[in-house]
């Protein structure tokens, strides 16, 4: 697989009938990356192999994830990809990491992801042709915390399991003063941070820095260039020591996956196996070590709070 933070990604040249082959402008792959695609039929027997893939060839999957899955990314599609290869059926993943607010920017710009997931469910309604894209169900669901260096004087309080109640009054004074870092309001993980602290008396935070993703806004605390941060509980647990991090009562994030549909998609086969297997119980294993909440299928009832299918992206 090739992770790819996405950030020189230009509009194709190609039409979309031409997505799952090499791209102009997408991330190129590393030869050493064979993956697999009857995996539906073997980790999750909805499925057998997709039709349209050559004897023996390798097909291509673009996969555009939210910079939260930095982490799990890659051990993800490994995992696929070393399954389809011990089927016989090889495919080649290429994750492309970015805000999601970048994710669909570069859709909208003509790029052709096979799967998308965004780390909220607000991302896609900034689609230009949402009908082109349905959601098929959740891949998983992620808290809001706010991270503290370390030698702050809420460090000790950190470590408790989310959600959490109300914060106290001393939390809320010390903030007002910090130094906090948050995302900006496009991108989820600000969205999450901003409806938090607009319920808060006179939004407490008076100067805050504006990040781009949420893992420039983990940085910028472990690196004590900020007091604090708010970020997802992923990350905080990716950080390890580096913070500490206080659990808030904020409504869960939940990351929809989306494949292309549609008369100008080319059966995409390949892409939305995949994409299913992000929400069966290998894939979710591996998203729960990585600390991420429980996912599921459209319409399943699986997951945390997975409200069904969606006929296209409403927004």
């Amino acid at each position: 697989m090739t992770l790819d933070d996405g950030s020189g990604l230009r509009a194709p040249a190609s039409p979309k009938t031409a997505r799952r082959r090499a791209r102009e402008g997408a991330p190129r792959r590393s030869p050493a990356l064979a993956a697999g695609a009857v995996l539906l039929l073997l980790l999750t027997g909805c499925a057998g192999p997709a039709e349209g893939r050559g004897a023996g060839g390798v097909e291509e999957i673009m996969w555009f994830a939210p910079s939260s899955f930095t982490d799990v990314a890659g051990p993800l599609a490994e995992a696929y990809e070393g399954a389809a290869r011990a089927a016989g059926d090889p495919v080649d993943v290429t994750v492309n990491l970015g805000s999601s607010a970048q994710l669909v920017q570069q859709v909208n710009s003509g790029a052709a992801p096979d799967v998308l997931v965004t780390a909220d469910e607000q991302a896609p309604g900034a689609l230009e042709s949402p009908e082109e894209f349905e959601r098929i169900g959740t891949a998983a669901a992620n808290g809001l915390v706010l991270v503290v260096g370390r030698d702050t004087p809420l460090a000790a309080e950190a470590g408790g399991a989310g959600p959490a109640g109300p914060p106290s009054q001393e939390l809320l004074d010390w903030l007002a003063g910090a130094r906090v870092a948050v995302c900006a309001p496009e991108v989820p993980c600000g969205r999450a941070a901003h409806a938090w602290l607009a319920g808060r008396p006179g939004g407490i935070v008076q100067d805050a820095t504006q990040e781009a993703n949420v893992r420039a806004v983990l940085a910028k605390v472990s690196s004590g260039q900020a007091d604090a941060g708010f970020v997802y509980t992923t990350d905080a647990a990716a950080a390890g020591d580096a913070v500490a991090a206080l659990p808030l009562d904020a409504p869960r994030n939940r990351y929809p996956v989306l494949v292309p549909v549609g008369p100008d998609h080319d059966g995409g086969d390949a892409g939305e196996d995949f994409a299913r297997w992000l929400l069966a119980e290998d894939a979710q294993a591996l998203l729960g070590e990585a600390s991420f909440e429980p996912g599921g299928q459209a319409g399943s009832g699986t997951g945390s709070d997975d409200d069904g299918g969606d006929a296209g992206v409403d927004g």
